[in-house]
């Protein structure tokens, strides 16, 4: 593995395991009383797309393929708070 993927998946995984440290103090904030959630209507292919290009980075290397097939949404939109 050349030295600039080296250094790319490093700040990857930084950065992921930045957001998961920022998850769990979310969580403690909200558990504590101290996070407002503003849920607000949310696309769900929107979040599908999002959770797989998430994951699709481990897939790499391992004969595994992530697809994410278009399917209309016919339920109430789903709440989520953007931000988190």
């Amino acid at each position: 593995m050349a030295e600039r993927e080296r250094a790319l998946r490093i700040k990857d995984n930084v950065q992921r395991m930045r957001k998961l440290v920022e998850d769990l103090l979310d969580v403690a904030s909200l558990d504590a009383g101290r996070l407002t959630v503003r849920p607000e209507p949310c696309e769900a292919a929107d979040l599908v797309r999002q959770a797989a290009a998430q994951v699709e980075p481990q897939t790499q290397g391992k004969s595994l393929r992530l697809r994410v097939l278009p399917t209309p949404w016919r339920r109430p939109k789903p709440a989520g708070d953007g931000g988190r």
